[in-house]
């Protein structure tokens, strides 16, 4: 009744176009309802799939099979037309319960992750980001005595504050240098609680799905999923109060190197809203 007088007053009582409306409403419930029952198929089988594994002293965990996964029904989302970053939290999301329900039914105590499989993905460090007062005292600094050259410029505006960053490199080693432009950007109240220095350590990894699983297995303090973007996936840790570092797990495809405003923007904003830094 509450739902039949939700739909009543939203169509407008009789505005025109309301019985279409009502018919799209009706089709959508239907469809919601399909995909309740594929859900709870599909965690059906993967209990199914968890049986055979416990029975016959299969890992658990399979890489192979998470990107595989995770590649076809990226395919098949963009085959149908779906946001690719929309596809990719559907996937991170169920794969992730998926992987619970088969590590719950093949041994309840015993952890997800392991050791090995994180150390499987982490590949190399891919930047570091290092909090400064003035940005263009730093980046001549870092251009005239070491070297760098400076790859690329971005400043991103969040809700609250923003921040101007350049992107330097020398040889293999890559430095993304951020200023705040304001008192309230978390750049800003790092420098003002921990004075300049590196703000957060990039590792490049290899399967982000599989690495994001373990890791929520794992308890990791994880302030963002995976932020993604054509070529660009990423995730952030907060801050450790064990070392003071936050991690950022960085995945790039098709040869990208640099970074999208989009990824910048929503970390930047993730931070404002919980107040990190």
């Amino acid at each position: 009744m509450t739902q039949d007088r939700d739909r009543q007053a939203d169509a407008g009582g009789d505005a025109p176009g309301a019985p279409e409306l009502e018919r799209a409403r009706e089709r959508i419930d239907e469809l919601d309802g399909e995909l309740v029952r594929v859900l709870a198929e599909r965690m059906r089988v993967c209990a199914e799939i968890a049986e055979v594994k416990a029975a016959s002293g299969v890992s658990m965990m399979q890489p192979n099979r998470l990107a595989h996964v995770r590649d076809r029904m990226l395919a098949q989302g963009r085959a149908a037309g779906l946001s690719e970053s929309f596809v990719h939290q559907i996937v991170s999301v169920i794969t992730e319960e998926s992987c619970r329900l088969e590590a719950a039914i093949i041994d309840g105590d015993e952890p997800l992750a392991t050791d090995a499989t994180r150390h499987s993905q982490i590949q190399a460090i891919d930047h570091i980001a290092i909090a400064v007062e003035d940005l263009e005292t730093a980046v001549a600094e870092l251009r005239d005595h070491y070297g760098f050259e400076v790859i690329e410029r971005r400043s991103v505006e969040g809700e609250y504050s923003g921040m101007v960053s350049a992107t330097m490199r020398a040889g293999g080693a890559t430095f993304v240098v951020c200023q705040g432009t304001s008192e309230r950007s978390n750049v800003s109240q790092y420098i003002a609680h921990r004075g300049q220095g590196v703000q957060h350590v990039a590792l490049a990894v290899g399967d982000h799905t599989a690495l994001l699983t373990d890791l929520r297995v794992a308890q990791a303090d994880l302030l963002t999923g995976i932020i993604h973007a054509p070529g660009l996936d990423q995730t952030f840790t907060r801050r450790s109060t064990a070392t003071g570092l936050q991690l950022e797990f960085i995945s790039r495809t098709g040869g990208a190197t640099g970074f999208e405003d989009d990824n910048v923007r929503e970390l930047f904003e993730s931070m404002e809203r919980e107040n990190v830094w």
